[in-house]
């Protein structure tokens, strides 16, 4: 397994990247639905403040283009919720 964290300081976050042989690690790790069927996954971490995950068994291009738009809702998400709160 191959795992990085990157600090994303415009927007206050930080991002896991995973690359392994299957998903099972991504599962028990953040308590996940089965990943069996999937090659990729993007999940907010919700035991950390602003904590992203994006997870791969293989990284193809239009996966990695996928789960990047992923990512970029779950930012967007965050962001909003953050700016209705008054």
């Amino acid at each position: 397994m191959i795992k990085k964290k990157i600090k994303i300081p415009i927007y206050c976050c930080e991002l896991t990247v995973i690359l392994d042989k299957d998903l099972s690690y991504v599962e028990s790790k953040y308590k996940t639905k089965s990943l069996k069927d999937f090659g990729a996954v993007t999940l907010k971490d919700e035991s950390k403040y602003r904590h992203y995950v994006v997870a791969f068994e293989y990284p193809s291009g239009s996966i990695i283009a996928h789960e990047t738009e992923d990512l970029i809702k779950h930012i967007e998400k965050n962001i909003d919720s953050l700016n209705n709160i008054k």
